[in-house]
This record gives structure tokens, C-alpha cells and sequence, in this order.
């Protein structure tokens, strides 16, 4: 039976009844003035369907004004049972208002039902409105956006499943199995006799309850037994062991193994449940399952000793980032092996650097740490873009062992940043480099020049500050990098001025919204219908995560680290930081495959969208990320109003 459509209640009734349904009794005067009109009133009989399972959204919300609603599930053979009822004052149909998916459930009228019906786009009017109406439905938003990305991120690379797809396959499908293991005090000898019995490269130590103590590899048992000519008969396998072994979950995928590997320099992970193995994956399990490429570019950048090999592997990244994209590998994972790539070739270039250095200089006067900044130090930079870097070193008392410091470090600051030119790493314009005296010096340096930018926040102070507080040591002496991030979040914690001073930088632009909450193009001929993905749109994202960090006081880099951190601090809602994890995806999503498509056409990459080429999907996905930003910007300015 089908929905009798009845003259509309008169608008008194239809408030009345609002103001009895949570979260709509949130709702201002003026915001049920504008809402009242548009609603619809619809009567169904008893016992008819307002919609069935498998139903093609309607989009509209159902408020019960009177009357008795079941809900109904079909499972997968066929069998229908009742999983639920909706009363007066209740609604149902929230799950796909604002999805294109089918409905997951039926729901059948038991007795007559009166319902007011709120129609898609005036209920996100609501939620873009109203904060208390949109915390209600948080979560139907996050769902939301979420399975959106993921069809879109889909949509854009190639026809695979995820079943036969090695890039979705967790630890526990690729692992070997059962684990080979032993005890620590397990004589060499004996484990060398194990690794050939069993044809396996590795034995895992395990303590009297089973728990990993260390790993033992063929490379150990050469390097450290048969290399020294020692006796495998007197030495014990804690001896020789790796005793920090990689250990991963069972549900780990295939790129969070392979990452975990390339951090830990390792050949093997240990699969492990509550630090018990229950598997093992080695590099050859990898190479089986697909892709060598990433794994022998590991290899060749240890190897490399001269800067024109180097420069050549560091081309290859370049393809392992296309495949990487290609084979719709999770943004999260891209990012951090292809950080972990450039994080090794410039550790490569500084060693080569020292070596050179040797002769006239001999080995550095004092402890450094080598600083990357911007989109480097986020762990975010997927091409070899613009260098951002700055090297800090310790105090040195005396004049003279100072002075040479000084012209010890300016020396390498100048060969590390042509080394990394060669690379492929263009000089920064802005001259953002260890080679300038501005971003090399040190200790007491740092935190003279982070004091004067802090205390006196002038407009180019600030714009340094940007760049800056995103620094992370690559190598050297990491506790430098550490005592200087201690001493910038004390320094504004004493100087809440300065804060003020970012959120009015990360604010006062604007995003490519239009009057209707549509992306809006550029109106230069140039670039018309176009929008910029970094200066547009992730700068807003990037600056308001990054003064949200330093307020809480944040360790970490990643607007994605950054995120979870202000999740655990309670910072922000668990729902609004859901949406910007996805929003960060999408736009890195969008410029990655944007830029990588340039790059192919022989074009340079300039992070420019044009809106024209956009499917609906993807409309809808970066109207979606551009509330979510607009949303923050709101907070932080906000935040701001306090000081």
C-alpha cells in the first residue's frame, strides 16, 4: 500500500512536535521558521512498507508524529526478523539521508503512521548551522564521508578487489607458519642446525612464557660467529640476537608490514599476539606476494657512496611512488615509506658529506642534528619538492672551537644541500636552508632566535614560525631536536600572545566555497575553474592542526599524528577529528593523482584541480572536505577570540 500525502499540519502543530524530538528541541526560533515550511507530512496504513532492504535511498528523514514502526532485517538467506521499533517522537532513515546507499533495513508501519518528512538538503543546513543538532548526527556524517572516500579513492585506480589485491592482505594471510623458536641461552651451534633442518633464515627467542626475546638471522650467525672466527660452540644466542626485533599484528597490511620492515632496517617481522609469535613474514614473503621494487630501492640507497648513483636511485622513488598510487595503496602508508625514502637518501648524502669532509676537516667539532621542516618535516612530502631544512649543534664554550664549529657546519650545510639539489630536491626560493646562517647554528642560538620570534610576533616572525615549528630530525644527535622542541612549547606557554598572532595567520584567508557551499574555481584566465589543493585548501588544514598541537603541547609532526594526539587530549570532538583525518586523505588523494597525472604529461606539478573534470562523487567528497576545514577555522578563530 502506498503513503497517503494529507493537506500539511498547520505550522503550531509541526513546532509542537519538533520541540519534542531530540536534537530538533535544539533548534532557534528562526531556525524552525525556515525549516517548517519545507517539511512533509505523510500518512502510510498499517501494515504497508515505508521503504524495504536493498531500497534506494530516498533521502529524506521520517519523524514519527504518531503511530508504531518496525524494523526489519533480511539476512543472507532470505529470512526476515524484527530487530527493532520506532515510536512517537522517534525517527528512522538517518543511517542513508545522506549517502546514495540502500537502506539496510525495512521498515513496516504496525499500526497507522503519521510521519514528518525532512528532506536531505534542508537537513544539511542543519548540521552546517546548528553545532548541538549536528553532534547529534556526528556520526552518520563521519560514516558518511567516509565510505564516500572510499569509493571515490576506488574509483580513481584501477579495477582490483580487495580479495586477490596484496596491498589489502593482512600479516596473518602473508605470514609463515608455525614459528620456529628457542631458547636464549640456546647454543649457536644448535640454532645453526635448526635453520638448516627446518630450510628457514631466522629463529625466533622466546622466554620461559613464551614471550619474544630476540630474533637470530643467517646474517648474524655470518657477521657475528663465522666472521670473527668465534666458536658457535661457546656462544649463546642472546649473544648474538637482535633483541629489538620488528614485531607486528596479525591485522596488519601488507604496506604497514612493509614499512615496519624498511624503519627497522630488517629482513624479517615477527608476527605476534600479545608478544607471543604466531608468525613470521620475511622480505622473500613480500617479494612473492608483489612488488620488488620498493624492496630493492631500500637495498641500493644503503649501498650508494657517491652522489651520482645516489641521484639515480633516488629517480626510482619516484616510479615506487606511481605504483604505490597505482595500486590504491592507503594515503597514510604512501606517506611514510615514501618519507622513509627521503628521510634514508639524505642520511646517505650527510654520511657521503662527512666522508668528503675527512681530509681537511676531520669529523665533526661537535654533536649535530640535521632538521627537515615544512612538508618534509610533517612526513608528508610524496615529490621531491622544494628543500626545507636547518641544522642545530651543541654549544661550544671556547671562541676558537666555536668559530671552527661554525665553519665546519656552514661547510657541510653547503655540500648536504647541493647533495640533495643533485637529488632532485630544488633550492628553496625563500632560502629556507642550512646553508643560510638563519637556519643553521647552535643550541643557544635556537633559542635565542625561537624567543625573539615568539615574544615579538611581527607579521615575518610569524610566517617563520610556520615553517619552522613543523621541523623533525633526520639525523645526528636526536636529543637536540628534543631539548628544542621542549623549549618552543615552553616559550609559548609563557607568550599566549603568539598563538593569537598563528590563528590569525591560519585564518584570515579563505576557502574556495561558494554562496551555496559548492567548490568554486579560480577566476584567472590561467587557471579558471581550477582550485589550488595546497595554497587553497591543505594550508588551511595544515595551520589550524599545527596551532591546535602546539597549544596541547603535541610532540609530533603529521597533521595525522597531530590529529590523533588532540583526539586523546579531547582537544576536539572524536567526530570532527574522524572528518579531518578524511578531509587530510582526500586532499592528499586529489593532489597525488593530479600532480603524478602532470608529471606523466611532461607538465609541472603545481597542485591545481580543475573542478570541470570532477565526477559527482568527487564534487560531493570535496564539498565535503571543504566544510569539515571550514568548520575548524571556525574553532580556531574562536580559540583565537580568548586571548
Amino acid at each position: 500500500m502506498t503513503a497517503e500525502s494529507n493537506r500539511p499540519l498547520v505550522r503550531e502543530t509541526v513546532c509542537k512536535v519538533l520541540k519534542t524530538v531530540q536534537p530538533f528541541s535544539s533548534l532557534q526560533a528562526e531556525e524552525l521558521e525556515q525549516l517548517v515550511p519545507k517539511i512533509e507530512y505523510q500518512k502510510y496504513p498499517a501494515d504497508s512498507f515505508i521503504f524495504r532492504q536493498g531500497e534506494d535511498s530516498k533521502r529524506v528523514l521520517f519523524i514519527i508524529v504518531s503511530g508504531l514502526a518496525e524494523i526489519r532485517v533480511r539476512n543472507e538467506t532470505g529470512k526476515e526478523s524484527v530487530a527493532g521499533y520506532r515510536r512517537q517522537g522517534e525517527f528512522f532513515g538517518e543511517t542513508v539521508i545522506l549517502s546514495d546507499k540502500s537502506y539496510p533495513a525495512s521498515i513496516k508501519a504496525l499500526t497507522e503512521l503519521e510521519c514528518l518528512l525532512v528532506h536531505r538538503q534542508d537537513f544539511e543546513v542543519l548540521l552546517e548551522s546548528n553545532a548541538t543538532f549536528a553532534s547529534f548526527f556526528g556520526q552518520v556524517v563521519v560514516d558518511r564521508f567516509r565510505s564516500l572516500f572510499q569509493e571515490v579513492a576506488l574509483e580513481l585506480g584501477p579495477a582490483v578487489t580487495y580479495e586477490n589485491h596484496a596491498a589489502w592482505k593482512r600479516a596473518s594471510e602473508l605470514m609463515s607458519k608455525p614459528v620456529i623458536t628457542c631458547s636464549p641461552r640456546e647454543k649457536t651451534n644448535q640454532i645453526a642446525r635448526i635453520m638448516s633442518l627446518y630450510h628457514i633464515s631466522a629463529v625466533v627467542l622466546t622466554t620461559a612464557d613464551g614471550e619474544v626475546s630476540g630474533l637470530v638471522t643467517e646474517k648474524d650467525l655470518v657477521e657475528k660467529v663465522v666472521a670473527n672466527s668465534r666458536s658457535p660452540d661457546n656462544i649463546r644466542a642472546e649473544e648474538i640476537a637482535n633483541n629489538n626485533p620488528v614485531c607486528i599484528s596479525p591485522d596488519s597490511f601488507y604496506y604497514q608490514v612493509l614499512l615496519a620492515m624498511i624503519k627497522g632496517q630488517a629482513k624479517h617481522a615477527i608476527v605476534t599476539e600479545n608478544n607471543r609469535p604466531i608468525g613470521i613474514i620475511t622480505i622473500r614473503d613480500l617479494i612473492r606476494s608483489r612488488n620488488t621494487g620498493v624492496i630493492s630501492v631500500v637495498d641500493r640507497l644503503e649501498s650508494q657512496s657517491d652522489l651520482e648513483n645516489l641521484a639515480q636511485v633516488g629517480r626510482e622513488i619516484d616510479q615506487i611512488l606511481n605504483g604505490l598510487v597505482a595500486e590504491n595503496a592507503p594515503i597514510p602508508e604512501i606517506l611514510d615509506i615514501i618519507t622513509e625514502f627521503y628521510d634514508r637518501l639524505t642520511r646517505q648524502i650527510i654520511d657521503i658529506s662527512i666522508e668528503k669532509m675527512l681530509p681537511e676537516f676531520g669529523p665533526p667539532p661537535a654533536k649535530f642534528c640535521w632538521l627537515t621542516m615544512g612538508s618534509g618535516g610533517r612526513r608528508e612530502q610524496f615529490l621531491r619538492t622544494d628543500q626545507d631544512n636547518a641544522l642545530i649543534y651543541q654549544h661550544v664554550g671556547d671562541k676558537q672551537q666555536a668559530k671552527k664549529a661554525e665553519q665546519y657546519f656552514a661547510h657541510l650545510s653547503n655540500l648536504v644541500v647541493k647533495g640533495l639539489t643533485a637529488c632532485g630536491f630544488a633550492p628553496c626560493p625563500g632560502n629556507v636552508m642550512a646553508v643560510n646562517s638563519l637556519w643553521r647554528g647552535d643550541s643557544m642560538y635556537w633559542q635565542s632566535q625561537v624567543t625573539r620570534w615568539v615574544q615579538q610576533s611581527e607579521t615575518v616572525h610569524t610566517r617563520l614560525l610556520t615553517i619552522f615549528l613543523d621541523f623533525r630530525p633526520v639525523y645526528g644527535y636526536m636529543p637536540l631536536a628534543e631539548e628544542l622542541r621542549h623549549f618552543v612549547n615552553s616559550s609559548f606557554n609563557s607568550q599566549q600572545l603568539a598563538l593569537a598572532f598563528l590563528a590569525e595567520d591560519a585564518c584570515q584567508g579563505r576557502l574556495p566555497l561558494g554562496f551555496l557551499g559548492n567548490p568554486v574555481g579560480e577566476r584567472s584566465r590561467e587557471h579558471r575553474s581550477e582550485i589550488n589543493l595546497k595554497s587553497s585548501v591543505s594550508v588551511y588544514l595544515v595551520d589550524c592542526v599545527r596551532l591546535l598541537a602546539l597549544k596541547a603541547k603535541c610532540p609530533v609532526t603529521s597533521t595525522l599524528e597531530r590529529l590523533h594526539f588532540l583526539k586523546n587530549a579531547n582537544t576536539l570532538s572524536e567526530d570532527l577529528i574522524e572528518l579531518l583525518e578524511t578531509s587530510f586523505q582526500t586532499i592528499m588523494l586529489f593532489r597525488l593523482r593530479t600532480n603524478l597525472k602532470k608529471l606523466k604529461a611532461g607538465k609541472r606539478p603545481d597542485n591545481y584541480l580543475d573542478l570541470k573534470t570532477l565526477s559527482v562523487r568527487e564534487k560531493s567528497l570535496l564539498k565535503d572536505t571543504l566544510k569539515a576545514i571550514d568548520k575548524l577555522m571556525h574553532i580556531t578563530r574562536e580559540a583565537n577570540l580568548l586571548y
